[in-house]
Parts: structure tokens; sequence; C-alpha cells
């Protein structure tokens, strides 16, 4: 599949699950790996490490085969104010590794809170560079991502900055596996910076299984509200506990296909 048919449904598991006589046909279940707060969030800051977490992570993706998209958050290129050239070559390594990139706005502030004209500001500055490097690979930058997932406080403001993102070609990322890594990744985080290994292990032993509850739940509900399960996208962070471990949950999404066919076929 060429990078410029790639949609925001990105196949990552599929499954075709057998059904009884009479029913509906074959059904594939599919999930799209989106990836937020690109290009590292961790308490780690300098230049090494977060470079040692990003070449993790697309190793992973490289390995496993799983198309990702990314959401930059500008601002985090400008440590102390002043563009570090080394941050912005990590978003350079995500599109040399075919990935796609998205707009997650410049400061990540909550459109709940910010008024609408100036967050339609940040959501503009924070193409600012990364615009230019999807187009030297001949790419657009097609989408946004809200920060907190907050989509405004009220109808009229989500349907006027959607209307905003329309006229600068957007198209907004929608999450249906929504989830707390972020929690699990400041224990990990902790953890590592106070060289608890035992820690690490405990919070890391504790994610793939929480993450698999997770899925369940919102497949789940997608039953509950639609009858049948829906092409789900999964929000997760650029960070260390991923970069050590997103391996595990590729693992267990695929595991997961299998179980579903195994169970359909009794």
């Amino acid at each position: 599949m060429s990078k410029k048919s790639l949609s925001i449904l990105i196949l990552l598991v599929a499954a075709w699950v057998p059904t009884t006589s009479g029913g509906p046909g074959p059904q594939r279940r599919e999930v799209a790996i989106t990836f937020d707060d690109l290009p590292v969030i961790s308490t780690l800051k300098d230049d090494e490490s977060l470079k040692e977490i990003t070449d993790k992570l697309l190793a992973t993706f490289k390995q496993s085969k799983t198309p990702v998209t990314g959401f930059v958050n500008e601002v985090k290129l400008y440590p102390n104010d002043k563009l570090d050239p080394a941050r912005l070559a990590l978003l350079k390594e995500w599109l040399a590794a075919g990935l796609e990139l998205g707009n997650h706005s410049y400061s990540h502030h909550s459109l709940n809170s910010t008024p609408l004209p100036e967050f339609e500001a940040d959501v503009l500055r924070g193409e600012t560079l990364t615009r230019g490097l999807v187009a030297q690979r001949k790419d657009q930058l097609r989408y946004f991502r809200h920060p907190f997932l907050h989509t405004g406080s009220s109808i009229e403001t989500r349907d006027q900055f959607e209307s905003f993102l329309h006229s600068h070609g957007y198209a907004v990322a929608p999450v249906t596996i929504d989830n707390s890594d972020w929690i699990f990744a400041r224990a990990y985080d902790n953890a590592r910076d106070a060289n608890d290994t035992a820690a690490m292990k405990r919070v890391a032993d504790a994610y793939v299984p929480y993450m698999e509850a997770t899925f369940a739940y919102f497949e789940n509900q997608s039953m509950k509200l639609f009858g049948r399960e829906i092409k789900q996208v999964l929000l997760v962070h650029a960070n260390a506990i991923n970069a050590d471990h997103f391996k595990d949950l590729v693992a267990m999404c695929r595991n997961a296909a299998t179980d579903s066919l195994r169970l359909k076929m009794h």
C-alpha cells in the first residue's frame, strides 16, 4: 500500500471471523495505531535519551510491520525557546520510516478552555515546521488530533473549529480506544529515574493486561452501540514504556484476533 493511499484507519490486525450460516459475511477486525505528543514525552530531556526512545519505537514499527500516524506538538522542538535541530531530526526519522505525521497543535492547550481564535492560531503555529517536512516528501499534512480530545465547550465552538480545520485541509483524527497509558508511562519514568528496575518491571507487567482490558471494553461498547465491531482507532503516546513494550501490545492485539477466530469456530 502506498503512503498516499494510507487512510486514518490503518490495518494492524485482521482476522476473517466465520459466522453462522445465514448470517452476515466474514468480519475483518481493524485498529489504527496513533501516537500523540511527538517527538517524545518523557521526564528525560536530553537529546540522546529522546533519540533512543524514538529509535526503539521506530524499530518496533518496522519489525512488526505496523503502520502508524504520529501527532506533533511543535512546542517540544523548542527547549528553552530555541529550536533544537536534534529534536527536529526525530520527526524526520518518523517520515523516513514511511510513517505519517499530523498536527496536535503547538502548545497542547484545551479547546474547552482556550478562546477559539487563540486556539486556531495555535493550530497554525503547530504546523510551521511539520508541514514543510511533509511537503519535502511530496505529501500533505492531513489530520488534526484535539489535545485532551477536547472538542470545545459548545456545539457551536466544535462546528466552527471543524470548519476552520476543513478550510486548512485537515480532517479530525478520531479516537475510539481511549486509555491512560500516560499514567503507566509516568510511573515507568519515575521508577527508571530512581533506578528502581523492580518497579519498572511491575509497571510494565501491569501495562499490557490493562490495555487488553481496555480494548475489550471498547469492543464491547461498539457491539452495544452498533451491533457490530467497528474499525477502532487507538491513542497512545510517544514515551519510554511504549518504546520498551509496544511490541507486547502488538502481540496482544494479534493474539486477540486469533482468540476471537477460535471462539467463533467453536
